[in-house]
């Protein structure tokens, strides 16, 4: 027995359903009219497969960047400089969910370096904090997969858009960005100059291993490191395990 409960009826029975039932049903609804007993009819011979479902149109909403570099590079810049050109400056939320809802994320200059994507961005640009475009997320952070061909970085009311070793637009917001400013904690974790990219990676992995599993039992490497990169690092960043393994530096 399938039960396909219309909440929101009126809405439901538009759309459609999501897919055929051959089995039987239970549909609970309320006929006040004739056109809700139009498309109740409709709706049923569509759960029945009698009438092909209809592909489900895209909600009308603001335009979607371009998903190659160049045109998704074109357009970031066109809507950060419309926005920043209103009448009223935006606040910095508005720009960064903008940039959000475009797939891009805090992360680091270091980290996308520890990557081994190639970062060009000038001395004076390093201290603001950057966004990029996130292509894939994977369990293991050491295969997330970014577009480093633009980064939106933001300092104060300050905002840069850079591109390789060029800056493409510079400009303000209304208002301070850096307490709304989240970096994943892999992002702003910092290694000694002597540990590799892949033993980077592999500590990476590491911490959002033994964040998954309460009861995974902390490797060698990681007991080995965890003390010296945690010294390194900003305060507030969390080390699973770092509190049971022996600490060289608190005398």
């Amino acid at each position: 027995m399938i039960s396909d409960r219309l909440v929101t009826q009126g809405i439901e029975l538009r759309k459609g359903p999501a897919e055929v039932h051959k089995g039987a049903m239970k549909i609970e609804c309320c006929l006040f009219s004739k056109e809700d007993i139009d498309h109740f009819k409709i709706y049923l011979d569509m759960v029945r497969g009698e009438i092909p479902l209809e592909t489900q149109k895209k909600v009308r909403g603001r335009k979607k960047a371009p998903k190659d570099v160049e045109g998704f590079r074109e357009f970031m810049v066109k809507v950060i400089d419309e926005l920043t050109k209103a009448e009223e400056l935006p606040k910095p939320k508005e720009l960064i969910d903008r940039c959000r809802e475009e797939g891009m994320v805090f992360t680091s200059l270091e980290f996308l370096k520890d990557m081994g994507y190639p970062i060009l961005v000038g001395k004076l640009h390093q201290k603001y904090k950057y966004m990029a475009r996130l292509l894939k997320k994977a369990k293991n952070p050491a295969n997330d997969k970014y577009d480093p061909s633009l980064l939106v970085g933001f300092k104060g009311d300050k905002v840069i858009i850079y591109s390789g070793a060029e800056v493409l637009w510079q400009g303000h917001s209304g208002d301070s960005a850096d307490s709304m400013i989240k970096v994943p904690a892999k992002a702003k974790v910092k290694f000694p100059p002597y540990l590799n990219q892949l033993e980077r990676n592999k500590f990476r992995a590491e911490i959002q291993l033994l964040k998954d599993d309460k009861e995974r039992k902390p490797s060698k490497f990681y007991q080995r490191w965890v003390a010296e990169i945690a010294n390194e690092s900003p305060d507030g960043i969390e080390f699973p395990r770092a509190k049971d393994i022996p600490n060289p530096y608190n005398h």
